[in-house]
C-alpha cells in the first residue's frame, strides 16, 4: 500500500513540476509556403529575420499569423483588377492567392499582380507595422512591386503554373 501511494504521490509532483515549469509557448518558426496547385502566389509574413526577396524564410523567421494579405490581378494596361482576393496567413505564416487559368497567360501577355498586406489587427505575435521594402526582383537592374512576367518565372515553382517566395517582414 506504501509503494502504491509512493507512486501516486510521485506521479502527482511529476504532473504539478511539468505545469509549474511550462512557459509561454515558442512561436512557430515561418515555413516556407508552396503552392499545392496551379495558378497560386505564395508567399509568408514574418518577424524577427531579414527580407529574403527569393527562397525560403531565414531559420530566425518567426511565422505571424492572421495577417490579411490581397492580392490582385492585372491586365496589360488595366486599371481595374480581374482578380482580388484577401487571404489569412496561417499558423506557419504562409498564404497563397488562388487564381484561376487565366492567370499565367494575364501576366505573360503583359499583365501583373501585385500584393500587399492589408492588415495586421489581428496578428499572432502582434505586429504593427511592414518592414519588407516589398520589391519583387524585376530583372538584374530594375525592381517593382508588380510581378510580371521575369518575376513570376524567377519564383515559378517546378511542375505547377504557380509561383512562391513573395514574402513580407513586420514589426
Amino acid at each position: 500500500m506504501s509503494i502504491t501511494r509512493n507512486l501516486v504521490g510521485a506521479a502527482a509532483v511529476a504532473s504539478a513540476s511539468a505545469l509549474l515549469f511550462t512557459g509561454v509557448a515558442q512561436a512557430a518558426p515561418a515555413v516556407n509556403k508552396v503552392p499545392s496547385a496551379d495558378y497560386q502566389v505564395c508567399g509568408n509574413v514574418y518577424k524577427s529575420a531579414a527580407w529574403a526577396e527569393t527562397g525560403a524564410p531565414p531559420a530566425a523567421a518567426v511565422a505571424v499569423e492572421n495577417v490579411q494579405v490581397t492580392g490582385k490581378l492585372y491586365a496589360s494596361g488595366g486599371t481595374t483588377p480581374i482578380l482580388n482576393q484577401t487571404v489569412s496567413t496561417g499558423a506557419d505564416g504562409g498564404y497563397c492567392i488562388a487564381g484561376d487559368s487565366t492567370l499565367v497567360p494575364t501576366i505573360i501577355g503583359g499583365g501583373y499582380v501585385t500584393l500587399e498586406v492589408t492588415s495586421l489587427a489581428t496578428s499572432s505575435p502582434a505586429a504593427t507595422s511592414v518592414t519588407s521594402s516589398n520589391p519583387w526582383k524585376g530583372g538584374l537592374i530594375t525592381k517593382s512591386t508588380q510581378i510580371k512576367t521575369g518575376t513570376f518565372l524567377q519564383h515559378k515553382v517546378s511542375g505547377l503554373d504557380s509561383a512562391n517566395s513573395f514574402h513580407f517582414t513586420v514589426s
